[in-house]
């Protein structure tokens, strides 16, 4: 008895051409997938990375800006000398590398004045994962809910 090898379109040899283009298609449609969910979890990593850098760079300012002016923080950062332009928005809100700071100045306590800094990605899971705060202690601290964090979250390392 005379086998057939496996045809799946019909004769032997007729349209097995189209099985393997079918085949290739998706091999490299799956690894496409792959490289562009790598690319964009690189972007969110680095755009939390450039959040931390400059939410430091924000604490050094108004940490400068103390030093000058012992009893009080700026009111907005385009009173900070230190700042770089970008964050100088003239907004409560400014947005850079998919994360929206804001400044808070608040009132002042025994302690002195104070201030918080909130940090959340403009689409979570897209452009970031972790939301930051700080305040005058420069502590930078981190949640990966989706919410504001605070200061009962854990510092970031």
């Amino acid at each position: 008895m005379h086998r057939v090898p496996f045809a799946p379109f019909g004769r032997p040899g007729r349209n097995g051409a189209i099985f393997a283009i079918v085949v290739i298609v998706l091999v490299i449609g799956s690894l496409g997938s792959i490289s562009v969910r790598t690319l964009l979890k690189d972007r969110r990593d680095q755009n939390e990375r450039t959040a931390i850098q400059t939410v430091r760079a924000l604490n050094t300012a108004l940490y400068l800006h103390r030093q000058k002016h012992p009893d009080v923080y700026p009111k907005s950062l385009n009173e900070l000398a230190d700042v770089e332009a970008l964050l100088k928005c003239g907004e409560r809100t400014c947005l850079k590398s998919g994360y929206a700071f804001t400044y808070e100045l608040l009132p002042p306590t025994s302690m002195g004045p104070r201030y918080i800094i909130e940090v959340r990605p403009n689409k979570f899971q897209n452009t970031g994962v972790q939301s930051f705060y700080s305040d005058e202690s420069g502590v930078i601290r981190a949640t990966g809910d989706d919410r504001p964090a605070s200061a009962g979250d854990g510092p970031v390392s």
